[in-house]
């Protein structure tokens, strides 16, 4: 049995460095739209979060970096156009605690 921690994603380049992680994603977050603004990423993570209290951990992979304080040491920024790389699925390990 595998403990699931979830993890928010954004785009991924390349999606085959995702495969070692695949166990592990449970969740993504969704885009939110209101009153004409885009919501804060991490706004909606924590919105997330407080709809999921069964997370206890988590890692946050996106290439927006307006997340709110508390989430910092849970997130890894992204390049847009390099995608997730092999060194970010050892960070995510780290996180993660894997």
């Amino acid at each position: 049995n595998v403990e699931r921690k979830p993890f928010s994603s954004s785009i991924f380049k390349r999606y085959r460095d995702l495969v070692p992680l695949i166990p592990y994603i449970v969740g993504v977050t969704p885009r939110v739209l209101d009153d004409r603004v885009w919501q804060k990423r991490g706004e909606e993570i924590a919105d997330y979060l407080n709809k999921h209290t069964e997370v206890e951990n988590y890692c946050i992979i996106d290439d927006d970096s307006d997340m709110l304080e508390e989430q910092l040491s849970h997130f890894l920024r992204t390049n847009y156009h390099e995608g997730l790389t092999k060194d970010h699925i050892v960070l995510i390990k780290n996180i993660l605690n894997l």
